[in-house]
């Protein structure tokens, strides 16, 4: 015994593993009797030894980490305090319990999460202050500050907290009036979907107006209808007061016109009446509004008299003149930003007035973002003639409504040609831009980038690849040279080739002309010389020849990736694995670096992307190891039960019958390799009649004594050997598969012949009594 050894086995620890050698550890391994399988790395060496020595109770484990310390002291902490009973033997409310119960809060719902709150704390029988405790600790964002904010007493008040919490996020009765009005339905949605939601908006605003009876929400629907037909001036004082009833609504509605000093015999309310049409209609805005009607000069007649409630500088009755919208926007200051956006791009394309005959050409903004399209109104000359009588709701950032106009046109872009109908405005946000062209009208098209991306993944590089390698595997072969002494020749001989996908070879589209190579310099030889060309014209044909090669081989190009990617995906399998799957990788191997092998198993560590995943490759140069997923693929395990001690669970393999053409058959193959079972031995057939023809041969093996032994034995008992199964008379057992899991299989649809087969099968068992009829 070595002093390490010696010192070793009177005091283990960690620290004297640390300072031992490979060969030493492994002489402490054959000490203390521990099997060590891989003995090329030290670390893989140490790692064995430790696990080894804990499981023989000669190294303590590790102590405990300050994070499981921690962990473990909160445990002790719950269970003390779940044990201590409040007065008079009364369990305290349990806090950690009960906060399992509740989802995490949702800030774009809050309402309907609070609802839902409700419902368990009614079910569970909560207090107003274990409501009010639970809420406290869900809470997120706003609704954590507009918490915060009460005082005490209000914060142990459900109501106030819940109150607090739907007014941060503006939900007051206006804000759920609008969700109702201006829901539209989504294209993923269903309408019975889209009904419940409506449905559910109802209700809220309902509930948030206090509207409990048939009055109350006639009130609410008359005092609705009665905004929507005033001034917004007046609109805005009636929501200020809060008012529930049409009754207030109109006595504050005479109040301010009292107050702003306006005249009951003045027309201003007759300009609200017949300009006022349902907010989904377009003739709200079908006059001058706010537009300042041109003056004609030269007139020289009287001027008409001005209104005392018509503006002074856009002469529109309803406000006064410093209340004018025209003049505001006037007075605005256009104000520079501090940091520059991304520019806008923008298309030229052309359009025009259905069956006329002057393109007009403008510039057009594809949006993505954008459910309709706009047209600026002073590109056509409209008319009725091109106005269609319809409109469309708009809402901007503003979250006001207003409706545009919609015009036919004949638009031509590259994503739509034809005749459209569009919206007209005076202006668009963006300057520069005279169309924006929307989602109803491009759908899903997009005009094509200009920027390259650039993948990690280079197919066309790595197909390529594998071409060059067979040709060097060929060449290495036939003439018994260094791959490396042909591998400029190969490349001169591969860039010389038509490639299928492109119809050219990579010389024509990298240089334009057809490359001199050794053949075509002897054949120059013996041509005569041409004529000398012009410089100018040989640069140019030399630069038009290589725009059509290059134009032509992208258009090959695309059919060809086209054609490739739709026999790919016939026969392509989405693989996806997880961190601690179990995998075999095709790697190639060492003695030939052409060749690859199912090697492994290795673990996944992580998913870089859908189609790379980084495995461990423990005993290779490199511990990880980053592969293509269709380099991998999953393995099952040999092994009778799992790490879990949970048993595998395997299918009974039917014995193959053994016949004089085939003998004995055994399965050949790698264990890392696919191994395909024959049908002779999944498909196994009870023609026991055909076998005890044919007896004397598949008993040849043993000697001429046995074999007869073992004839005559079967002769005498024929009964036992038919075609059809039997069962006997003595005893009977049942079939106990234990807690095995149940083979499952989806359906799929088979051939006919399969079909045949399987019927032919499923009347054999039913002919014999070996299963019967589920029904």
């Amino acid at each position: 015994m070595s002093s390490i050894l010696s010192s070793f086995v009177q005091a283990p620890s960690e620290v004297a593993l640390e300072l031992c050698t490979k060969e030493q550890l492994i002489e402490i391994a054959d000490h203390y009797q521990i099997e060590i399988a891989d003995k090329k790395l030290k670390e893989t060496v140490k790692a064995r030894l430790k696990q080894g020595l804990r499981e023989e109770g000669v190294l303590r484990g590790q102590s405990l980490t300050f994070e499981q310390q921690r962990e473990l002291q909160m445990q002790l902490e719950i269970a003390r305090l779940r044990n201590v009973n409040g007065p008079e033997g009364v369990p305290q409310f349990d806090v950690s319990q009960n906060l399992r119960l509740l989802p995490k809060f949702d800030e774009s719902d809050p309402d309907t999460y609070l609802t839902l709150f409700e419902r368990i704390a009614g079910a569970r029988v909560w207090s107003d202050s274990d409501m009010t405790m639970l809420l406290q600790c869900v809470l997120s964002g706003k609704a954590r500050e507009a918490f915060s904010a009460l005082s005490v007493a209000d914060s142990k008040v459900y109501a106030k907290v819940k109150s607090a919490v739907l007014k941060i996020y503006e939900l007051v009765p206006e804000a759920y009036r609008q969700r109702f009005r201006y829901r539209e339905k989504l294209d993923s949605q269903t309408y019975s979907e889209f009904v419940r939601d409506l449905t559910s908006a109802f209700n809220c605003w309902c509930r948030a107006s206090e509207v409990s009876t048939f009055e109350g929400l006639s009130n609410l629907i008359v005092l609705e209808q009665f905004k929507d037909s005033v001034s917004d001036q007046v609109a805005t004082y009636i929501n200020e007061r809060k008012v529930k009833s049409p009754s207030d609504a109109a006595v504050l509605a005479d109040e301010y016109r009292l107050t702003h000093k306006s005249h009951f015999e003045s027309n201003s309310d007759m300009h609200y009446k017949n300009n006022f049409t349902p907010r989904y209609s377009r003739s709200s805005f079908s006059g001058a509004l706010f537009q300042r009607p041109q003056q004609k000069f030269g007139s020289g007649g009287p001027k008409a008299p001005v209104n005392a409630n018509t503006c002074r500088y856009c002469l529109v009755e309803g406000h006064w003149k410093k209340d004018c919208p025209l003049l505001k926007l006037k007075k605005l200051d256009q104000v520079k930003p501090a940091v520059m956006a991304v520019p806008v791009t923008a298309s030229d394309h052309q359009v025009s007035l259905v069956d006329g005959n002057q393109n007009v050409p403008i510039k057009i903004l594809r949006d993505t973002g954008a459910l309709d399209s706009f047209l600026v109104e002073s590109v056509l000359p409209f008319s009725k003639e091109s106005d269609t009588g319809s409109c469309v709701l708009i809402r901007g950032m503003g979250l006001v409504p207003f409706v545009s106009p919609l015009h036919d046109v004949t638009l031509k872009c590259g994503l739509v040609e034809g005749d459209v109908a569009v919206g007209v405005r005076p202006q668009l946000p963006v300057e520069g831009v005279h169309m924006i062209l929307g989602n109803d009208l491009a759908g899903s098209k997009v005009w094509a980038d200009g920027k390259i991306n650039i993948f990690k993944n280079q197919g066309v590089l790595e197909r390529f690849h594998q071409t060059l390698k067979s040709l060097l595997r060929s060449y290495c072969t036939e003439l018994s040279a260094d791959w490396e002494e042909g591998l400029p020749w190969l490349l001169l001989a591969a860039r010389e080739v038509v490639q299928e996908s492109t119809g050219f070879s990579p010389n024509d589209l990298v240089f334009g002309h057809k490359v001199r190579g050794p053949l075509a310099v002897l054949q120059d030889g013996c041509l005569p010389e041409e004529p000398p060309r012009n410089l100018i014209d040989y640069v140019n044909g030399f630069r038009l020849k290589l725009y059509r090669a290059g134009e032509l081989a992208k258009d090959k190009l695309k059919y060809s990736q086209m054609k490739m990617k739709l026999r790919y995906d016939g026969q392509a399998e989405l693989r996806k694995f997880s961190s601690g799957d179990r995998v075999l990788a095709l790697l190639p191997l060492v003695s030939s670096p052409f060749q690859a092998k199912y090697c492994g198993p290795f673990t996944v560590l992580r998913k870089v992307s859908d189609l790379n995943y980084l495995i461990e490759t423990p005993g290779r140069r490199k511990s990880s190891k980053l592969c293509h997923v269709n380099l991998l693929k999953c393995y099952h395990s040999h092994d009778q039960s799992k790490d879990d001690g949970t048993p595998v669970v395997r299918s009974a393999l039917i014995a193959a019958p053994v016949t004089a053409s085939c003998g004995f058959n055994f399965v050949e193959g790698d264990e890392e390799e696919d191994v395909r079972v024959s049908d002779e031995v999944l498909q196994g057939r009870l023609k026991n009649s055909q076998t005890l023809q044919n007896l004397g041969v598949l008993v040849d093996h043993l000697d001429s004594e046995k074999r007869d032994e073992v004839v005559a034995l079967i002769r005498n008992y024929p009964g036992l050997f038919s075609d059809t199964p039997s069962q006997m008379h003595l005893i009977e057992h049942d079939i106990d598969i234990g807690d095995a899991k149940p083979i499952k299989q989806r359906f799929y649809r088979v051939s006919e012949e399969k079909r045949l087969q399987l019927e032919t099968e499923v009347q054999y068992m039913l002919d014999n009594g070996i299963a019967e009829p589920c029904c």
